[in-house]
């Protein structure tokens, strides 16, 4: 816990306004080197992972919302 409040952050991180890369998909279990990317064969579950992240992503800054406050 921080005493005095969620110290804020400084600068701006370095991925911001730069376009965002490509999804990749691999099958760990098969590839666990990652050499063989998916996305493009499962896009549709590309797609529904994305979702599902940006539903988590957004519940964590909820969460995070509410501890600054």
């Amino acid at each position: 816990r921080f005493v005095d409040g969620v110290p804020q952050a400084q600068g701006v991180p370095p991925c911001v306004n730069q376009p965002a890369e490509p999804p990749l998909l691999f099958n760990l279990a098969a590839d666990p080197l990652e050499q063989i990317n998916l996305a493009n064969k499962f896009p549709e579950r590309v797609s529904r992972m994305g979702l599902e992240l940006d539903r988590w992503f957004e519940s964590v800054e909820r969460d995070r919302a509410r501890v600054v406050k």
